[in-house]
């Protein structure tokens, strides 16, 4: 219905979940029209929020509670005008899913729109943060920031040519014959066959060339693109002491317009250096005969390179892919990316430390990076809540031990690029959060303290007297005799006497009332929930729908509590001078207008609800225990005790 860049939003995807479901909803009741009517159907598929249906729900069942005088016609209109919404209802305290569970999932009251502290005092920091949009643009900038560095030290357009050039001349200079006999001259017969190559395969064969002293000029016109060349040996058994042991090449990747020999030496580019010295293991460094041999050189670039440049460029595209994944709504995704920029980046060092030929000092300095980004990304990916006692302890190796490594143990000076750039943003980040959390405690301290104050009063004055002392003993007896439950959770409703299918449509459970009368089969397949096998609610959904038929029950039973020990509620006068006042249960139900005017308390809002589960309970919506909730006053410890 809209195209994924106008779903990036969260408030618009919630939106657009909420009509797909409603559409649903209607789309399945209206293949049997004969049970209900497409009024009621329009007017549920206009509903303007999951709350507002929630409330009306209530409000009804409520209503239905208060024994009011109304006639048996009204009566049957009212059931007939909530059959829908009620059935709905009762079908969700079942099945799991919906939008509530989406809105859950995106996090987006509680993380998106709420203080900072939702990320502080979190046990999911990165997950949390990945949604915050200050966070996202930090991230951006910071995958800038790296692209801009990486890009300065990396030469792409060698990658991207793979390491090839326009030459344009080509000097090679001779250091050393076979028999080491120095000489102001080159043999023209001591090297044959000169040609440049390309990608290994094409053969580029220069326009002339030109001996001087102990160099040979190639020139090329038109230029040509080489990233390899070659030549022969002398084939004369007597040349084979003018045969070249030490010699480099360099390239002119530049347009000349005097001769080749009269460039100055700094338009040189040095392309191969070559030494049997260096390299004694080559054929041409033995005293075999190597009469006409042929000698390749190849200036492309290696495996080893494209992969240092890829783990190079690496880590500013997974900063872009964090953000963009959490900006699409996918919290692992994101969070893999982020934590790929330290443990994917270990595994490369890792892999560095094992195939190449690295000094001692050196080695120890990587082994300390690679073991650290590894470990350190592992924590972020698997166990964020570690994180903000590991990132210390991060930055303390790699910082102090790389740069013992690289200093040969602080014999040498140290530079700030030995700490790595990357302590300095965790070690500000962490500090952020230390500091933060310290802010907010001292700030939550404070607005405590006149409660305390009031607190401190009141208990004053009950334990000051006789009667206040009893009752706190009596009450301290009453309390040590209720057991303390472990840790409670919330159960899902019960399953229907009759239904033990796995699957079971909306239609069917809708139409029959819980009786299995309607075939599953003729139910449209997006019309199917899975019924939920958890003892325990997994559903914002069904948490919701359970609340609205247990809050009149509960409403019930606190009235009764209210009324058997003189429990006291809060109404509203706004035609007093003090608009809160406090009534006897007792005396509200002699007159039916008080009853109207106590404040009850309400389903706990949806926005709040998400916001407690992500803060809270890790998104664990079966401990969220208090969405039906009421509150009970009392002027006396006596009746307390009662």
């Amino acid at each position: 219905m809209l195209g994924m860049h106008r779903l990036s939003t969260p408030e618009r995807l919630l939106r657009f979940q909420k009509v797909k479901h409603l559409l649903r909803y209607r789309t399945t009741l209206l293949s049997n029209p004969k049970e209900m009517s497409r009024t009621e159907l329009g007017m549920k598929a206009m509903t303007s929020s999951v709350q507002e249906s929630i409330a009306k729900a209530s409000a009804g069942l409520l209503e239905r509670e208060e024994n009011l005088m109304i006639s048996e016609e009204d009566e049957e209109k009212q059931e007939q005008k909530n059959c829908a919404l009620t059935c709905y209802l009762k079908l969700k305290g079942r099945y799991p899913g919906g939008i509530m569970d989406k809105k859950l999932r995106l996090i987006v009251t509680g993380i998106q729109h709420s203080m900072t502290s939702s990320v502080i005092f979190s046990s999911n920091p990165i997950t949390n943060a990945l949604y915050k949009t200050t966070f996202q643009v930090t991230l951006t900038l910071t995958g800038i920031l790296l692209s801009y560095m990486y890009g300065s030290t990396h030469n792409l357009q060698l990658v991207i040519t793979n390491n090839s050039s326009l030459v344009h001349a080509a000097r090679l200079e001779v250091l050393q014959h076979r028999d080491q006999v120095p000489r102001g001259f080159l043999p023209a017969a001591s090297v044959s066959n000169w040609t440049l190559l390309f990608d290994g395969c094409s053969e580029l064969r220069p326009s002339n060339f030109t001996a001087l002293n102990n160099s040979l000029y190639f020139s090329f016109s038109p230029p040509a693109r080489a990233n390899g060349w070659r030549f022969s040996l002398g084939r004369p058994e007597q040349l084979r002491g003018f045969d070249p042991v030490a010699f480099s090449l360099y390239v002119l990747d530049q347009p000349f317009s005097e001769d080749a020999p009269a460039v100055p030496a700094e338009r040189w580019r040095k392309w191969t250096e070559f030494s049997c010295q260096a390299t004694p293991s080559v054929s041409i460094c033995r005293e075999d005969n190597n009469e006409g041999a042929v000698l390749s050189f190849n200036v492309e670039l290696h495996v080893d390179v494209y992969l240092h440049h890829f783990f190079a460029f690496f880590q500013p595209f997974a900063c872009f892919a964090s953000v963009l994944a959490s900006r699409l709504r996918h919290p692992k995704v994101s969070k893999f990316f982020l934590a790929s920029l330290f443990h994917v980046v270990g595994v490369w060092e890792f892999s560095v430390l094992a195939t190449q030929e690295l000094t001692r000092s050196r080695q120890i300095y990587q082994l300390i990076w690679a073991t650290s980004d590894f470990s350190f990304g592992l924590v972020i990916q698997f166990a964020e809540q570690y994180m903000m006692t590991v990132v210390p302890l991060y930055s303390l190796v790699t910082s102090v031990g790389g740069s013992a490594a690289s200093s040969d143990f602080f014999q040498k000076p140290i530079g700030v690029d030995n700490m790595g750039y990357s302590n300095f943003v965790l070690m500000t980040a962490w500090l952020y959060f230390v500091v933060g959390r310290r802010v907010h405690l001292l700030k939550a301290s404070r607005n405590m303290k006149a409660e305390l104050v009031k607190y401190h009063e009141l208990w004053t004055s009950l334990s000051s007297s006789d009667d206040g002392v009893r009752s706190l003993h009596r009450i301290m007896e009453l309390a040590s005799q209720v057991e303390e439950p472990g840790r409670v959770f919330q159960g899902r409703m019960q399953e229907i006497h009759g239904l033990h299918t796995e699957t079971s449509g909306l239609l069917e459970w809708v139409i029959t009332g819980g009786q299995q009368r309607a075939s599953v089969s003729s139910i449209p397949s997006k019309c199917t929930w899975l019924l939920s096998k958890q003892p325990l609610v997994t559903s914002l959904d069904q948490l919701y729908a359970q609340a609205v038929f247990l809050h009149p029950i509960f409403l019930k039973k606190v009235q009764g509590l209210a009324a058997a020990c003189r429990g006291m509620f809060h109404i509203s006068l706004q035609d007093q001078e003090h608009p809160v006042e406090y009534i006897l249960w007792e005396d509200a139900m002699e007159k039916k207008e008080l009853v109207h005017k106590v404040r009850w308390a309400s389903i706990k809002k949806l926005d709040r609800a998400v916001e407690k589960l992500v803060r809270s309970y890790n998104s664990d919506v079966s401990r969220l225990l208090d969405l039906v909730r009421q509150c009970i006053v009392f002027e006396r410890l006596e009746d307390l005790c009662q």
